[in-house]
C-alpha cells in the first residue's frame, strides 16, 4: 500500500495553503512592480518520504488505481503546478523535489534536475 499525498495531515494542508495564500499575495505584488524573478517557497521536511508527499501535493502526481491504470492529480498549489490543465508536464517545472540526502551523499546529481539548474 502506498502512501496518498491527499492524505497529508489537516494541519499540514491548512500550514501551506495559508503559506501559499501569503505567497500568491506577494507574487501578484511583484508581478504588478514588474520583477521579473518570483519570490521563492521553500518546504522543508522531516525525512525524503514526507517530502516526496509534499511535492505530489504540491506540484501534481498520477494517482494508482487498483486497476493498474493512473489519473493525473493536479497539484493544490497553482502556481508550483508542474503540470498544465491537461496534465502534460510543463517544460520547465515549477516545483523541484531536491533530495539533501542524495546531494550530501556525492552521488550524481539526476540528469534532469542538471538540466533545470543548469549545472
Amino acid at each position: 500500500m502506498s502512501l496518498n499525498p491527499l492524505d497529508l495531515p489537516p494541519q499540514l494542508q491548512t500550514a501551506l495553503d495559508a503559506l501559499y495564500g501569503h505567497y500568491a499575495q506577494v507574487f501578484d505584488l511583484w508581478a504588478k512592480a514588474g520583477v521579473s524573478v518570483p519570490p521563492c517557497f521553500i518546504v522543508v521536511c522531516n525525512n525524503t518520504s514526507t517530502s516526496k508527499l509534499v511535492y505530489d501535493y504540491i506540484s501534481g502526481f498520477n494517482q494508482p488505481n487498483a486497476d493498474g491504470s493512473t489519473n493525473f492529480v493536479p497539484g493544490r498549489l497553482e502556481l508550483f503546478r508542474n503540470h498544465d490543465e491537461f496534465g502534460n508536464p510543463l517544460a520547465r517545472p515549477r516545483t523541484l523535489l531536491i533530495d539533501s540526502e542524495q546531494l550530501e551523499s556525492g552521488e550524481a546529481l539526476d540528469a534532469n534536475f542538471r538540466d533545470i539548474a543548469g549545472i
